[in-house]
């Protein structure tokens, strides 16, 4: 199975659990508004405030990239992108609410249900971490991987790695964007740029440096062969790596 496969396989997964979290939030929202009496006719109202509130933040998380691989999960950056698409969102739906009076629910109910939601969607990211699906990582028995490339490519290579514990153990990155240094990425560090290869080499034990940029040139990729050559490791380049 290719990347793109797995991450649109992954998006659409995730897409479900976010329209479940909204409808969820609507119907949790509803109930604490009226303590538990829910009148009849208002159940009607929540699943229409659900099916809003679900269609509008997958509509805001496709045009934000919430769904592309752009952020890792569970990540600052995740979390930072989730919390605004939802606050646009519920403001969306409460301010509906105030100039419509649509759907005819308390005011209320629609900031709870974007706070019910926000929180739902955090936790449904947070619990499927590969962190957290993955309780012993640093175990992993395979060869000592350096990545070269922290994009969507490379993150997704080493949360493969360490999902299925056979043989590659990602130990590190290395990235040309100067605005990763020192990131960590699945807990591994991104140590820089390429020109940093020999003392990420040393500093990981690496034996074997993957290459997950997709429009490296043929001349970079000779100049890799030589120093990798030189350092005793082993050069593989993806798709062919998989």
């Amino acid at each position: 199975v290719g990347l793109q496969t797995m991450l649109t396989k992954k998006s659409a997964l995730r897409m479900i659990f976010d329209v479940a979290a909204w409808f969820v939030s609507a119907f949790l929202a509803t109930v604490l508004r009226y303590d538990g009496a829910i009148p009849l006719g208002v159940p009607q109202k929540f699943l229409i405030l659900g099916a809003a509130g679900a269609f509008l933040f997958i509509l805001s998380g496709l045009i934000f990239s919430l769904y592309s691989g752009r952020y890792r999960k569970a990540s600052l950056e995740e979390v930072i992108a989730l919390s605004l698409t939802t606050a646009f969102v519920t403001v969306v739906l409460f301010s509906t609410r105030i100039i419509f009076s649509f759907p005819t629910l308390p005011r209320s109910v629609s900031i709870l249900t974007g706070v019910l939601a926000l929180i739902f969607m955090l936790a449904i990211r947070v619990i499927s971490s590969p962190l957290v699906l993955n309780n012993f990582p640093e175990k992993n028995t395979g060869e000592r991987t350096l990545i070269y490339g922290a994009g969507i490519a490379g993150r997704q290579l080493a949360e493969q790695m360490l999902l299925r514990m056979n043989e590659y153990t990602p130990v590190g990155f290395l990235d040309d964007d100067p605005a990763k240094i020192k990131l960590r990425i699945l807990g591994r560090r991104v140590y820089g740029g390429i020109e940093k290869l020999e003392s990420a080499i040393r500093a990981t034990d690496s034996k074997i440096l993957l290459v997950a940029i997709s429009k490296i040139n043929s001349a970079a990729l000779l100049d890799l062969e030589r120093r990798c050559r030189g350092l005793g490791i082993t050069l593989r380049v993806i798709p062919t790596a998989f």
